[in-house]
């Protein structure tokens, strides 16, 4: 599903039932400023969200939590979107690349990210960091691009 650069503000409930069978959902370019924690819970076979040039301000922990086969996920370029320094960000089994970049976020700890087990490439780019947490590569043994 490629309903990308229209004017999409939010997602509505319904989603589950609609979009069950489908594993991909691109939704960049939109004017998505808000998430439910469970809007993505029950679909299982999705394994491609991208979220890219939205204006996500914040996410629920485990809003991607229900999603076992979730791959790729894309959050770029929702410049107000808020990373938390003092816990997880987001509970991932399964993801391996994440796109985070173009934040003006300043920093990111070893907690952000302390439930990315599959994690292998991290786009921190175009950020304002000015330091990072050694303790972050070995928290993801997996990750090879950063």
């Amino acid at each position: 599903m490629y309903p990308n650069r229209n004017e999409i503000s939010e997602i509505i409930p319904g989603i589950r039932e609609t979009f069950s069978h489908l594993k991909y959902l691109r939704l960049d370019y939109n004017k998505i400023g808000h998430l439910e924690s469970d809007v993505f819970r029950g679909l299982l076979k999705r394994k491609y969200i991208n979220l890219k040039g939205n204006k996500l301000q914040y996410l629920q922990p485990d809003t991607f939590s229900g999603l076992p086969n979730l791959q790729k996920l894309f959050l770029s370029k929702n410049s107000d979107l808020q990373v938390p320094n003092d816990r997880h960000f987001i509970t991932s089994r399964s993801l391996k690349p994440l796109g985070i970049s173009g934040r003006n976020a300043s920093s990111v700890s070893v907690e952000t990210f302390a439930k990315f087990g599959a994690l292998e490439w991290l786009d921190l780019s175009f950020n304002n960091l000015r330091s990072l947490d050694i303790n972050i590569l070995k928290l993801l043994p997996k990750l090879s691009v950063l």
